[in-house]
């Protein structure tokens, strides 16, 4: 099996930055990214959003525009992204390796992510936040709703306070320029940073070009440590949560989304398998059977202590709502038969392991995303022997999760 995360080789500078490198030989170009552990599930207990905000700071003190950004690396056929998830934040590139705007694009994220004064543009991107902000949803009956499960299905977590790492209108308008200036301080240093590289560049060669830029010079300094977030599962009556949607028009049609939360110390091989099993089910009995709605899927949201599954039913005729939320239910409580449904499934994902054929691009991204959210690289060779190893009781040990009372309803009518 072709695994490319088994040949990445990893080092730790003077200062504490871990550097990781896959060499891919032969390869005119190479994808870089500083990855910071500074997300959303570091914003705090006062302003949602700040982290996103922070990102929006950086890039805008840069030294370049956005456009000029594009343009700077599109000149040599590259290009460059800067984005938040819930666990991290990351500036990256891609440019030719043999040309300077390599090394000039290693500086420019250097010194705008640890060497620069976030000190203009603040309205300017306070402004742009809030519009992507409704960006994101198709009106403000859509963002309430979303804010208000978002706050109803965490209760109290860390990620009850916005839908999305952009914050909500309210706590974007709460923070502050100081707050800012704080958050990067406090998370942009040395200690916080890993750097990820893929294509045709060494370890060695990745840590020389590092060693010539602020990362290298500057001292060794940790970020502050991340309030532990609670694990304790805790016990939950069925909650339901309607909205109207259609803008003062008749409601004729309905999507229904059931919720579970999921502890994070549960197998997500498990979680991962069952979230197949049910998507195959719902869509079997709701649309192929019934021709009740097009769209019907499961699909799971990660955060730090806990995993959220979702089973959705999209645009459906509204008088059809309590046949389809029956049957999404009866999909949960079926699962406990499923063992060959479980055996077809895991058999499948086994097999498309020796499948894999994504780009160098979507290998960096698996390697960003699995450093902002396990703190390392997980190989394909490791997931694919939890998978092989993985019980049909595995999954049943995931059901107390799906109870009923434990269950999160959001219907929305438009």
């Amino acid at each position: 099996m072709f695994d490319p995360y088994d040949e990445v080789k990893s080092t730790v500078l003077h200062n504490g930055v871990k550097v990781h490198v896959l060499e891919v030989p032969n390869c005119a170009y190479a994808y870089c990214n500083l990855v910071f552990g500074a997300g959303a599930m570091h914003d705090g207990d006062i302003h949602a959003g700040l982290a996103h905000f922070v990102e929006h700071m950086i890039c805008a003190n840069s030294g370049m525009t956005v456009m000029q950004l594009q343009d700077y690396f599109a000149e040599v056929g590259g290009s460059f992204e800067a984005a938040t998830s819930w666990f991290g934040a990351w500036y990256g590139f891609k440019a030719p390796i043999n040309h300077q705007r390599f090394d000039e694009g290693l500086a420019l994220w250097s010194r705008a992510t640890l060497a620069t004064s976030l000190e203009q543009y603040f309205d300017r991107e306070q402004t742009i936040i809030a519009s992507e902000f409704y960006q994101d949803f198709a009106s403000q009956a859509h963002a309430r709703l979303a804010v208000e499960r978002q706050r109803l299905l965490f209760r109290g977590l860390p990620p009850s306070a916005a839908p999305t790492p952009l914050g909500t209108i309210e706590s974007l308008g709460a923070i502050t320029l100081a707050d800012v200036q704080t958050f990067h301080g406090a998370f942009y240093v040395p200690g916080n940073l890993s750097v990820v590289c893929v294509g045709g560049l060494s370890l060695a060669q990745v840590c020389e070009k590092l060693e010539r830029c602020e990362i290298g010079v500057l001292p060794s300094m940790d970020a502050p440590k991340t309030r532990e977030l609670p694990r304790a599962f805790m016990p939950r009556t069925a909650s339901r949560l309607g909205g109207d949607l259609s803008a003062g028009a008749a409601a004729n049609q309905s999507t229904v989304v059931i919720s579970a939360l999921i502890q994070r110390e549960v197998s997500s091989t498990a979680l991962n398998v069952l979230c197949s099993m049910i998507a195959e089910r719902a869509f079997g009995d709701i649309r192929e059977n019934r021709g009740l709605a097009y769209s019907v899927r499961a699909s799971i949201q990660v955060y730090k202590a806990y995993n959220v599954l979702e089973i959705v039913a999209d645009d459906f005729p509204s008088s059809k709502l309590r046949e389809v939320e029956r049957l999404l239910r009866k999909v949960i409580a079926r699962i406990p038969e499923q063992v060959a449904v479980f055996e077809r499934i895991r058999a499948q994902e086994c097999a498309s392991y020796l499948m894999i054929d994504g780009t160098w691009q979507d290998v960096h991204e698996k390697m960003c995303a699995d450093i902002a959210r396990e703190g390392r690289i997980v190989t394909m060779t490791e997931e694919l022997a939890r998978l092989e190893a993985l019980q049909f009781e595995d999954v049943l040990a995931l059901l107390p999760h799906l109870r009923a009372r434990q269950l999160f309803t959001t219907v929305m009518h438009k």
